[in-house]
């Protein structure tokens, strides 16, 4: 009995230290970047440019390895600085340009070299640049920037919660085990429900918009960022990489930590740019 209740104890006592170190690097993240986005510009630019060099270094190792082109990388890295600050100057048309701009010359040197790498890493550079403009669009151009902003990273981080902890609690049918084998059925709608929740509170609290509004909202942003979730999933599978770094303890990595975020920034900048003019030229 005494050592087939310490073989159940076992497992329970690394998931409860996991579920911890999770936590707890979750806190610190999210700590430092509450505080970056509460004192504004440029603050959380700088944060915003960090994470996105840490993220195009993360990409650049999964998809060539532990010795990634060193010259491809650096082009890569000048042009996520340029487009940090292009964006931090309000220029978010130049900043897109110039991601673009340094994607298709990565593309065509892969192309002209015959090295596959260099047409991962221009992939990865708009895939990084991409939620640099819209994170700091919306910051800066946006009505009401910051709590836009929060309100985005307040319903993904419910979305993870909820899925990760529904998951795990009714675990079920795989949602995409081709891609990811941890993701659950039970852990989307999980997920959902966490996000509707929360975006419902966050946007009936700030804004005068119907309840309703913020409810579909909040499940939609859900949907997007899962998604966003699993083709970073797919990404790290293409090159059988489990994490893309050790950054973050009981995370992985930045790219793992931000995989539906990335998609979830983006999706919403969009639609405030069609709806409100995000955009100011």
């Amino acid at each position: 009995m005494k050592a087939g209740g310490g073989l159940i104890l076992q497992p329970l006592g690394w998931l409860k230290t996991e579920i911890a170190i999770r936590i707890a690097s979750a806190l610190v993240v999210a700590g430092v970047a509450g505080a970056c986005l509460y004192f504004g510009k440029p603050y959380f630019h700088v944060l915003v440019a960090l994470f996105a060099l840490v993220m195009i270094g993360e990409w650049s190792s999964v998809a060539c390895g532990s010795d990634p082109p060193k010259s491809a990388v650096a082009l890569a890295m000048a042009v996520v600085i340029a487009v940090s600050i292009l964006s931090g100057l309000g220029l978010l048309w130049w900043a897109a340009a110039a991601a673009c701009a340094g994607a298709a010359i990565l593309a065509l040197l892969g192309l002209i070299r015959a090295a596959p790498d260099l047409s991962w890493i221009a992939l990865g550079l708009l895939y990084v640049c991409a939620p640099v403009v819209a994170m700091i669009g919306l910051l800066d151009r946006a009505p009401q920037g910051a709590w836009a902003v929060f309100w985005v990273v307040a319903v993904v981080a419910a979305t993870d919660l909820g899925a990760f902890f529904v998951g795990r609690r009714v675990g079920g049918p795989r949602l995409a085990p081709r891609f990811s084998p941890a993701k659950t059925w039970s852990g989307l709608f999980g997920g959902i429900a966490a996000s509707t929740l929360v975006g419902m509170a966050i946007g009936a609290y700030y804004s005068d918009q119907p309840v309703l509004f913020w409810a579909v909202g909040g499940a939609l942003l859900a949907v997007i960022s899962q998604a966003g979730d699993l083709a970073e999933s797919a990404f790290k599978r293409r090159f059988k990489v489990k994490d893309a770094s050790a950054l973050i303890p009981g995370h992985g990595g930045v790219l793992d930590r931000v995989d539906g975020l990335v998609a979830a920034v983006v999706a919403v900048a969009l639609y405030v740019w069609a709806n409100e003019g995000l955009v100011v030229p």
